[in-house]
């Protein structure tokens, strides 16, 4: 529903409206709240608005991270579907997670700015981390910092998401491919993890792609196991050759569906 056929065309993927439309609408929608609680409440402009954009880029984020994870695995349902190969899909993950980051980021920094205009640095401490609060009682005991606790666990998501971010750059994918590929791997689990703890509405839109990339990722290693008998043909043996490889697909059919687009040769 979220990901419509139109949108993964190679030629306009990057500047698809429909791919870009919930972010777009979410900033739209947040500016005109802003405009609106000025003129009908001036002055909770500041405190309202804050609570509204963090409300609205949280969710926003939501749904980006549950599209992009749609498009993770190599070979799904969803990606025979919309008949996309896999650089279609890595294409359509880029951007879509540079959404992420961006709603993760604007989420955090409204809500880091409404605790700071509420009660200063000391309000953000208490709102943001789980460190101990006073019950307010007649003992005065340390109770749980619930909201610090939930709060904290959405700021080490956000950093995480930054060191995604980071290590996402051309400049490392490209020059230090390796070290990009693992520290994708390990940030976005934990990323997925701190966003579950933080907030229960993310495991939802997460559950459909993290399944079909565990299905693709278990059928791709049962397949790799198989034995098949492959013959190689020299095409062309000039300045560019060419390589014929052909086999017979293995009883189970699995050769290719779904787990993996690639042909391991050992």
């Amino acid at each position: 529903v979220l990901v419509p056929g139109t949108v993964l065309t190679v030629s306009s993927l990057q500047w698809n409206f429909l791919l870009h439309s919930v972010g777009i609408i979410t900033l739209a929608a947040c500016i005109v709240k802003t405009f609106l609680l000025k003129v009908m409440k001036p002055n909770l402009v500041l405190k309202e608005s804050l609570v509204f954009t963090g409300i609205v880029t949280g969710r926003a984020a939501a749904i980006y991270l549950g599209m992009m994870l749609l498009g993770i695995s190599r070979r799904s349902i969803v990606s025979d579907w919309h008949g996309l190969d896999y650089p279609n899909l890595i294409a359509f993950h880029r951007v879509v997670g540079w959404w992420v980051l961006a709603m993760s980021i604007l989420h955090s920094l409204a809500f880091g700015f409404y605790y700071l205009q509420k009660g200063g640095w000391f309000e953000v401490w208490q709102a943001c981390l789980p460190v101990a609060v006073s019950c307010r009682g007649p003992e005065e005991r340390d109770c749980w910092n619930i909201l610090g606790l939930v709060n904290g666990f959405g700021v080490v998501a956000t950093a995480v998401s930054i060191l995604l971010g980071i290590f996402s750059q051309q400049l490392v994918r490209r020059g230090f491919y390796n070290l990009f590929y693992f520290t994708h791997l390990v940030s976005s689990f934990l990323f997925m993890l701190f966003c579950a703890l933080h907030d229960f509405s993310m495991v939802i839109l997460m559950f459909p792609g993290l399944v079909l990339y565990v299905r693709d990722r278990s059928t791709g290693l049962r397949s790799r196991d198989e034995s098949t008998e492959v013959t190689v043909r020299i095409l062309c043996s000039e300045m560019s050759p060419l390589v014929l490889l052909s086999w017979k697909p293995s009883a189970s059919g699995s050769h290719l569906l779904p787990g993996t687009r690639w042909v391991y040769l050992r």
